[in-house]
């Protein structure tokens, strides 16, 4: 039975055990019987009980903190955006005595987003929301959040990451593949065989690099496209990411021809 509005009490009344009981076992505090506590999860997972996180949380009346970590930014750049639908969180989280905390960054420099990521470390947080520009230092600091127990979710790009909760933003990789696959439709024949590749230097070092994914997406894509064999799947994805690639691309067409 799945049901999402399963009360504790529905619990309790079938388990035959007070709501109290269910609310130790389920928080493991306190002493109950074995025989009682293997009676009850086998109710909460027959019943498919769900527990409040929220209400849990301003029962418990703690205070978690969540980390965001992002560059910083000027009026009208893309991640004022981001700022602005943070803002928002702040006050909504603020309800259930979640706290979001900013740390921001140069993307032009490495040694802010160090330094940035040392203090979030140091600041201790409950999760943290990781906006990255420095891949390999970004690989770094992830572990160490895995290390340590800290959830984290991914924004923008997921860096290679791949103990992230959740990744919010493009397919980078695909997206490059769109990107070649829209200017060589849109192409003539004969404009093909040269194509400019301009890339934004961030940093002296070249370690400022969100969209390498993208790029690399572009040329998997143009590389059989030159060779003679269409362009298509060069970098080993399974038939299915290929059949989903290759729909989006007739949707997105299809809206480009509409608008």
């Amino acid at each position: 039975m799945q049901n999402t509005k399963v009360t504790i009490k529905d619990v309790a009344k079938a388990a035959g055990v007070t709501n109290g009981t269910v609310d130790r076992v389920l928080h493991n505090r306190g002493e109950v019987a074995h025989e009682t506590k293997a009676k009850v999860m086998s109710v909460v997972e027959r019943l498919g009980y769900k527990p409040n996180v929220y209400a849990s949380m301003l029962a418990r009346n703690k205070a978690h903190s969540i980390a965001v970590l992002m560059p910083s930014f000027s009026k009208g750049d893309f991640w004022e955006l981001v700022h602005n639908g943070l803002a928002l969180s702040e006050e909504y989280a603020g309800r259930f005595s979640v706290s979001v905390v900013v740390y921001y960054y140069d993307q032009y420099d490495v040694e802010s987003f160090r330094s940035q990521c040392r203090q979030v470390l140091e600041d201790g947080h409950s999760g943290v929301i990781l906006a990255p520009m420095f891949l390999d230092d970004t690989l770094s600091f992830s572990a160490l959040l895995t290390e340590n127990n800290i959830p984290y979710v991914m924004l923008n790009t997921s860096a290679g990451t791949d103990g992230h909760l959740a990744y919010y933003g493009l397919a980078m990789y695909e997206s490059g593949r769109c990107c070649a696959d829209i200017l060589m439709s849109m192409s003539d024949e004969e404009q093909r065989d040269k194509v400019y590749m301009v890339q934004i230097e961030r940093d002296s070092k070249g370690l400022s690099d969100p969209s390498s994914d993208r790029r690399k997406g572009f040329r998997d894509y143009r590389v059989p496209l030159l060779s003679g064999h269409g362009g298509g799947n060069g970098s080993g994805q399974s038939e299915q990411s290929e059949a989903d690639f290759r729909c989006a691309l007739r949707c997105f067409r299809r809206a480009f021809r509409a608008a």
